[in-house]
């Protein structure tokens, strides 16, 4: 019997690159969400920052060092 998830081939070794390790593969994943989440809170909030942390349910300063990380700088009242 063969196992089809053992079978498929990872895009990143079908294109001759190394496959990450276990941690780096999670890294990379949570910057992407961290990411796509920052671009459609504050999509959705119009960039008002107060309601960006509350629908998110974390603290304004967590909010500010999360748009810092991802360079979501622009965003951030002067």
């Amino acid at each position: 019997m063969t196992n089809p998830a053992a079978d498929a081939v990872h895009p990143t070794v079908a294109e001759g690159k190394p496959f990450p390790d276990y941690h780096t593969a999670k890294q990379a994943a949570l910057e992407t969400f961290e990411k796509d989440y920052l671009t459609l809170l504050f999509a959705l909030v119009s960039d008002n920052i107060s309601e960006a942390a509350r629908i998110a349910g974390v603290e304004r300063g967590t909010l500010y060092r999360l748009m810092e990380r991802h360079d979501f700088s622009a965003k951030i009242p002067l």
